[in-house]
């Protein structure tokens, strides 16, 4: 399959050198797409599928547009090919794809029929998107192509009931994905609604057998940023206010908040979504709550938590957090650094929970600091749950990713210390009375510049605080620290 799909693209890029080589290239091909029809669908299909699938890759960089005077262009020459192949192995693809969800025939072909359908509809699907007046197609072959497009769209939706193998889910979501990518073409195949929630209803099955599919994702996507308020509000009710909307992963329905937030790009998307972001965000601290369910899916959760949370607290024009919501967000993450939290065994895990935290309160920090004036508690107690964290861990694994981050938090309290400095009392207290009991070099060593920035903040009077709540010994071993950051730090400002 690759080496034909090379040997294609060589065809194209010497087209206009000598034309000849396409031409008899497709001649070939045709042969191979008859004898797909008439005797091995299963090995000639997937020479087929190499080709086109090239041809979508070259179509999308504008590579096809190759031509000469005698000859009709490269893409003129693709076009024809993919149109002979619908035309010859249409009724094969669509017989193998009803046979996936017949239980009493296990069809290993099915996946290979549907990512063919796949790459023949997305060149055509592409085509008709970028060139609306087209005449390489007749109204007729532009019909018959949305109606095949929707029968392999409802033969999918039938045997999403069935039992199948893994194949044919990742290529169902394939074909999902390609027909997005054209959702011009997509969208007037079948009905929206029916389209949308089928392809919903796809991705929360791959939350629920927690196999998140990227290609779902990006079919969302795209139907997301070509859909009007209707469709819009098809998705939240689907995932807010549908029949099994109590039944939902959290995660699947905070994986669509995030896409809407992403992906939405009119002024009435916008407008409705401000109505249900509050729910959204509520229902977004389920993620954070269940800490009983196994280690790989809550660092998913609060991987997908930071991402959200990071963009809804930057689109201000979406909702604008209340004190009580950035207390509640701070509070929700708190708990995920306390002693059962940690997890010495998931290095990797621990340092995406610890980062994804710290974003989120760097976040809150730069676009809320005022917000933040009335409630500093919640900040600083995450503040010192993130400290305390860094403290007791490993010194040989992820601490410098972890001290990279947080000493970003700390640089970004600078420019509120006359608010924040009384607060920045207690974080420099945990941190002498651990430096007191002996701390790891290397930990001391990554941990210096936040302290620096920390004792940045603090005035006169902060400093005779500390002074006076720590014993001689602790004394002793903060002083070298107290002497080295009056002699070498130097705020510079955020990047």
């Amino acid at each position: 399959g690759n080496a034909i799909g090379e040997h294609f693209s060589l065809c194209i890029d010497y087209h206009e050198k000598n034309a000849s080589m396409l031409v008899n290239f497709f001649t070939q091909m045709g042969i191979v797409v008859r004898g797909a029809a008439d005797f091995d669908f299963f090995s000639n299909a997937l020479l087929v599928r190499s080709v086109i699938r090239r041809m979508n890759i070259l179509d999308r960089h504008h590579s096809l547009s190759k031509k000469t005077p005698a000859t009709a262009s490269s893409y003129e020459l693709c076009m024809s090919f993919v149109q002979e192949t619908q035309k010859h192995l249409q009724s094969k693809i669509f017989q193998h794809i009803a046979d996936a969800g017949n239980m009493l025939v296990y069809d290993k072909v099915a996946p290979v029929a549907l990512l063919l359908a796949s790459e023949i509809y997305s060149f055509i699907g592409n085509h008709l998107d970028t060139t609306p007046a087209t005449n390489l197609l007749t109204a007729e072959q532009v019909e018959e192509s949305r109606e095949n497009v929707k029968k392999v769209f409802e033969l999918i939706a039938v045997v999403q009931g069935s039992q199948h193998g893994l194949g044919f889910i990742e290529a169902s979501n394939y074909f999902l994905s390609s027909m997005s990518s054209s959702p011009g073409h997509f969208l007037k195949c079948a009905s929206p609604s029916i389209i949308l929630e089928s392809i919903l209803g796809a991705l929360a099955q791959s939350f629920a057998i927690r196999q998140e599919s990227p290609l779902l994702d990006a079919a969302m996507c795209a139907l997301i940023r070509n859909s009007d308020l209707e469709q819009t509000k098809i998705i939240t009710t689907y995932v807010l206010r549908g029949s099994d909307c109590s039944k939902r992963d959290t995660s699947f329905i905070i994986k669509i908040f995030h896409l809407l937030m992403m992906c939405a790009n009119s002024q009435e998307q916008h407008q409705h979504m401000i109505g249900e972001c509050k729910h959204f965000l509520l229902i977004s601290m389920g993620l954070l709550r269940d800490r009983s369910c196994e280690r790989n899916r809550l660092v998913s959760n609060v991987k997908l938590f930071s991402k959200t949370m990071t963009i809804l607290i930057s689109k201000k024009e979406l909702l604008l957090l209340s004190g009580r919501e950035i207390a509640m967000i701070c509070c929700e993450m708190s708990p995920l650094f306390s002693d059962d939290g940690v997890n010495q065994n998931d290095i990797n895990g621990d340092v995406a929970i610890f980062n994804s935290c710290s974003s989120v309160a760097a976040s809150l920090i730069a676009h809320y600091p005022k917000q933040l004036y009335g409630c500093p508690s919640p900040l600083f107690s995450l503040l010192l749950a993130l400290l305390t964290h860094l403290l007791h861990a490993n010194p040989k694994k992820g601490i410098s990713q972890k001290a990279l981050e947080f000493v970003k938090i700390c640089e970004l309290l600078i420019p509120h210390k006359d608010i924040f400095k009384k607060h920045v009392v207690g974080l420099i207290l945990c941190y002498i009375q651990t430096l007191n009991k002996g701390m790891n070099p290397t930990t001391k060593s990554k941990l210096m510049p936040s302290i620096y920035a920390l004792l940045d903040m603090c005035s006169s009077f902060e400093t005779r605080q500390i002074n006076a709540m720590i014993d001689v010994p602790s004394k002793t071993v903060f002083a070298p620290v107290f002497q080295s950051y009056q002699k070498f730090y130097q705020y510079h400002g955020q990047a």
